[in-house]
């Protein structure tokens, strides 16, 4: 199962500092100890007390031995992983969690959205993905539509781009109180 890793979550126990149980659904997720460790130098508030770095704690557990260390007397619950003591129980964030990233691979579609999927893909390779002058859409019998010629203004050069000028003038009038001469 692969996971959507883009960012490095802290709400797993009992807290939303960074401790054993965000370290070992981090871990579960597939980010790596370098990863985590550079996360954690660009976000020291996240480790607080014996777990900041040089205290003693997961950040140096981490660094020394490649994972946490293992459940004491003292810690609940008594469960250790292959990432160390696996962490507070979630009282923070029940809901959080890595969510899962889609494999197209795992479903299996019906023959009416096979067909529209490949339609799909079909006019986006003809039509978006292709040069314009190979586009259907783009084209005139004599071959691309030129670009129109520009005044310095910007405006199109010829009669018609006056008669529009114009035109609109009329359709709008004095009543909108716009002012069209620098169009």
């Amino acid at each position: 199962m692969t996971y959507d890793t883009s960012i490095i979550k802290t709400g797993f126990g009992g807290g939303d500092d960074f401790g054993h149980r965000d370290y070992t659904e981090a871990r579960k997720a597939g980010i790596s100890n370098e990863r985590i460790l550079d996360w954690l130098d660009e976000n020291e508030g996240k480790l607080i007390g014996k777990n900041v770095q040089g205290g003693g704690g997961l950040y140096d557990e981490i660094k020394a031995s490649g994972v946490g260390r293992d459940f004491r007397g003292t810690d609940s619950p008594e469960i250790n992983t292959e990432y160390g003591w696996r962490g507070n129980e979630n009282t923070y964030n029940k809901a959080a969690g890595y969510n899962k990233l889609r494999d197209e691979s795992e479903y299996e579609y019906s023959p009416r959205v096979s067909e529209a999927k490949e339609r799909t893909k079909a006019f986006k390779e003809k039509y978006v993905f292709n040069d314009p002058k190979d586009n259907a859409v783009f084209k005139t019998p004599s071959g691309i539509n030129p670009q129109p010629q520009r005044n310095a203004d910007g405006s199109i050069v010829g009669s018609s781009s006056e008669r529009s000028k114009k035109a609109t003038q009329n359709f709008l009038n004095d009543d909108y109180h716009l002012n069209l001469d620098n169009i």
